[in-house]
C-alpha cells in the first residue's frame, strides 16, 4: 500500500551542507550589525532650536527666522509661516532649506513689530513621518509670556494610531506570507521526494502566495495616503510631486517591485524560476520598508532592520504555511507523511530566524533606546520591551519543534509508516507560536507610529558642557558666546536618558569675579522636552564667566552645577566699506595651545569676498608690550589662513590686520581677542 511506504530523509551530505549554510548565515547576521558603530536614532524631524528662540523679546526685527531639526527634512513638504498679532502673514515666502536639510529659514518683512507667531511643519527625509509646531517671539514689545512651551507634535491621535497599526500590520503579514511562503516552497516543499505529494503540498502554498502579493499591492497603495495624513493637512501634496521626495521615490519603487512580483507569479505560475524572481522582488519590498523607518538614519541601523524584517518574514510566512499543510495532514495520509518529513528542515529554519530576530532586536533596542530607564518610562520603550517578552516563548516553542524534528521525528519516520508524534500536540504548539507572532506584529505596527526616545546630542552651539548633579544631568549650551550681544542660553535636564520637563524653576546665575562683576540671576523658560532657555545680552564684557544652574525639581533635591564659560569679544569690524572677520580653530584660544586663524575680507555692502585684497597680520598686547608677527597665506579670494600659532600669555590681545587693496589706500583693522587659561 502507498500508505505504508517508508519515506527516506535527505542524504546526510545534503543535510550537513544545509546545516553549515544556516550556521554561516546566522553567524554573519549576528555579527555584522554589531561590528558597525551604532548611531543614535532621532525622534522624527523634531524642532531642536530656533533663531530667535521661542518667547524671545527682540529690540529689532531679524532679517530671517531659522529653525533647526533633528533629522533632514523634505524641502517640498516643509513650510514656515509667520503671522503678526492681527493674523496677517508677515513672511516673505522665500523658504530656504540649508545644512543638508537640517535647517530651514524664511525672510521676515521689514518694519514688523509686536508678537510674531511662527507656524511650521515638515516631513522627515529619513522615516517619512510628519512633525509640526508653533511658537511666538516679540519685536519691540514686552508682552511676551514669561513662560510657556513651544508647541511641537507628531500625528499620534487615536484614529491615526489605529489606522497606522492596521495598515502596518497588514503590510508585515502580507510581506511575510509572500516571501516566507516562497522560501518555504522553494527551500522545503520542493525537496519532498514523492512527486505527487510535492505537487499536492505546493498547490495551497502557491495560492496563498499569489493572494498575499496582490493584497500587498493594495496595502502598498494605502501607505502613501497614511504618510500624507501623518505629515499634517498642510502637507497634502498632489501625486505629481511624489518624485520630488525621497519618501515618494521609495514608495514608487515599492509599487514597481510588488507589481513585478505579482505579474511574474500570475503570468508564469508554478515555475521555480518565477518563484525565485518573486523572492528577489519581495526582498526589495522589504528594503523599501526599512528605508522609510526610524532605522534609515544610519547604514548600520538600516542593515540591522533589513535583516530583522527578512528573518521575520521567512519565519512567519513559513510557519503559517506549515500550519496550513499540517492541517491537511490529517486528511491525506501520503501528504501527511511528507509534512512530517519536512518538519526537521523547517524547524532549523525557524530557530535560526528567531535567533536572528533576537540578535537584531537587541541591536535595534540598543540603538533606539539607549538607556534602561527609557524601556519603562516611554511608550516606545514599553513596546520594545513587550516585543522582547513575547519573543521568549516563541523561541522556546521553535526550539522544542527543532528538538522533535531532529531527534524523535527522524527516528520515528524510519520505523513507522504513519504519524510518529501527536498531530494535535504539534498543531497546538504551532498555532500558539503563530498567535504570539500576530501579537508581535501588531505591537510592531504600533511601535512604528511612535518616535524613539530622544537621546541628547551635542547642539550646534559655540559653548557646550555637561555636568552630573544629584537629581539630574545638566547640559549647558551658549551661542554665539560673544560679549555685548544677545546670546541664546539653553539648559537641558535629563535623568537616566529621559528628559526632566517638570522643573518648577530653573535659575541661571551669571558672575565674573576676575572683573569684579557680582552675581546676577535670570529665570529660564520651559520650552518642553527637558529644555529651558534664556535669550538676552547677559555677558557685558569678554572674559571667563561663571554660570551657575539651579533647577528646582518637585520631590527631588535641586540640580546644581557651575560652569566656566569663555566669552570672547566680537571678532568682526567694518570700516571704509570693508568688513574683516577673524575666526579661530579651535573656537577659543587657550594659553600654551596651538591655534589657527582664518581672516576673511568682504565688501560690507554686497558681502562678496574682496578677491584682490592682500593682508599682513600681527598680535599685540599693549598692557604688557608683547608683539607677535604672524605669517598668513591666501586660501581663496578674500580668505587668508595662518599656520599654527601659540599665544605666550593669557589675557586681552589685539589682532592687527593690515588690508591692502590695489588702487585704494591701506587700512588697518584691530580686532580684540581673548586668550583663556585652561581649567585643570
Amino acid at each position: 500500500m502507498v500508505a505504508s511506504r517508508r519515506w527516506q530523509l535527505p542524504p546526510p551530505t545534503k543535510e550537513l551542507a544545509m546545516r553549515k549554510l544556516i550556521a554561516f548565515i546566522f553567524l554573519i547576521t549576528l555579527t555584522l550589525p554589531l561590528t558597525l558603530h551604532p548611531k543614535t536614532v532621532e525622534a522624527h524631524a523634531s524642532l531642536e532650536r530656533s533663531d530667535p528662540p521661542a518667547y524671545a523679546s527682540l529690540r529689532s526685527a531679524p532679517s530671517r527666522v531659522r529653525l533647526w531639526f533633528a533629522e533632514p527634512v523634505e524641502p517640498k513638504l516643509t513650510s514656515i509661516k509667520l503671522y503678526d498679532s492681527s493674523g496677517q502673514r508677515v513672511d516673505k515666502g522665500d523658504l530656504r532649506i540649508e545644512e543638508n536639510g537640517l535647517s530651514a529659514s524664511i525672510g521676515l518683512k521689514e518694519k514688523v513689530s509686536g508678537v510674531i507667531t511662527v507656524e511650521w511643519s515638515n516631513v522627515s527625509k529619513v522615516d517619512g513621518h510628519g512633525t509640526s509646531g508653533s511658537f511666538v517671539f516679540g519685536i519691540g514689545t514686552s508682552s511676551i509670556p514669561k513662560q510657556g512651551n513651544a508647541s511641537q507634535q507628531t500625528n499620534t491621535s487615536f484614529k491615526f494610531v489605529v489606522a497606522s497599526t492596521i495598515v502596518r500590520f497588514l503590510n508585515f503579514i502580507f510581506m511575510a506570507l509572500t516571501l516566507g511562503g516562497l522560501i518555504f516552497l522553494l527551500g522545503v516543499v520542493n525537496h519532498v521526494s514523492n512527486l505527487n505529494s510535492r505537487k499536492h503540498l505546493s498547490v495551497p502554498i502557491n495560492r496563498i502566495v499569489r493572494l498575499s502579493i496582490f493584497a500587498l499591492l493594495l496595502v502598498s497603495l494605502m501607505i502613501w495616503p497614511l504618510e500624507v495624513w501623518a505629515s499634517g493637512e498642510g502637507n497634502l501634496y498632489g501625486m505629481g510631486n511624489i518624485l520630488d521626495t525621497r519618501l515618494g521615490l521609495t514608495w514608487l519603487l515599492r509599487l514597481i517591485l510588488v507589481v513585478l512580483g505579482a505579474s511574474i507569479l500570475t503570468l508564469v505560475p508554478n515555475k521555480e524560476y518565477s518563484s525565485w524572481i518573486a523572492v528577489f522582488t519581495n526582498l526589495g519590498v522589504l528594503l523599501t520598508t526599512s528605508l522609510i523607518s526610524h532605522s534609515a538614519s544610519s547604514i548600520s541601523s538600516l542593515i540591522n532592520d533589513y535583516l530583522h524584517l527578512t528573518a521575520m518574514a521567512i519565519w512567519v510566512g513559513g510557519l503559517l504555511s506549515f500550519i496550513l499543510l499540517l492541517s491537511r495532514a490529517v486528511k491525506l495520509t501520503e501528504d501527511g507523511q511528507a509534512v512530517y518529513q519536512i518538519l526537521p528542515a523547517f524547524s532549523r529554519i525557524a530557530i535560526t530566524c528567531v535567533a536572528v530576530l533576537a540578535a537584531t532586536g537587541i541591536y535595534s533596542a540598543f540603538t533606539h533606546v539607549r538607556y534602561l530607564n527609557a524601556l519603562t518610562g516611554t511608550i516606545y520603550g514599553l513596546l520594545v520591551l513587550s516585543k522582547a517578552v513575547l519573543l521568549v516563548p516563541a523561541l522556546i516553542i521553535a526550539a522544542g519543534n527543532l528538538y522533535m524534528g531532529s531527534k524523535r521525528l527522524q527516528q520515528a519516520i524510519k520505523r513507522l509508516p504513519w504519524f510518529p508524534i501527536n498531530t494535535r500536540q504539534l498543531l497546538l504548539s504551532t498555532r500558539v507560536e503563530a498567535l504570539i507572532i500576530i501579537v508581535i506584529l501588531m505591537t510592531t505596527g504600533v511601535l512604528t507610529t511612535f518616535s524613539p526616545p530622544v537621546s541628547g546630542q551635542r547642539p550646534n552651539a559655540a559653548f557646550y558642557a555637561e555636568a552630573k548633579a544629584d537629581s539630574a544631568t545638566i547640559v549647558l549650551s551658549v551661542d554665539p558666546a560673544f560679549a555685548g550681544v544677545t546670546n541664546s542660553i539653553d539648559v537641558e535636564l535629563s535623568n537616566g536618558g529621559l528628559p526632566v520637563s517638570n522643573a518648577s524653576e530653573v535659575l541661571v546665575r551669571f558672575s565674573n569675579p576676575a572683573e569684579g562683576i557680582s552675581q546676577s540671576e535670570a529665570k529660564a523658560r520651559n520650552i518642553g522636552n527637558g529644555h529651558y532657555t534664556l535669550y538676552g545680552p547677559y555677558f557685558g564684557i569678554a572674559g571667563d564667566w561663571q554660570v551657575q544652574i539651579v533647577a528646582h525639581i518637585p520631590g527631588k533635591a535641586d540640580a546644581n552645577s557651575t560652569f566656566l564659560v569663555p566669552i570672547d569679544p566680537i571678532r568682526v569690524i567694518t570700516q571704509d566699506g570693508i568688513t574683516v572677520s577673524l575666526e579661530t580653530e579651535p573656537r577659543w584660544v587657550y594659553l600654551g595651545e596651538t591655534n589657527r586663524f582664518r581672516i576673511t575680507v568682504r565688501n560690507s555692502r554686497s558681502g562678496a569676498p574682496v578677491a584682490n585684497a592682500q593682508i599682513k597680520m600681527a598680535f599685540l598686547m599693549p598692557a604688557h608690550g608683547h608683539f607677535l608677527d604672524v605669517f598668513t597665506s591666501r586660501q581663496s579670494p578674500g580668505v587668508f589662513i595662518t599656520g599654527d600659532v601659540e599665544m605666550p600669555m593669557a589675557g586681552e590681545w589685539i589682532a592687527e590686520i593690515q588690508v591692502s587693496i590695489p588702487g585704494r589706500h591701506v587700512n588697518t583693522y584691530q580686532i580684540k581677542l581673548l586668550v583663556h587659561t585652561r581649567q585643570q
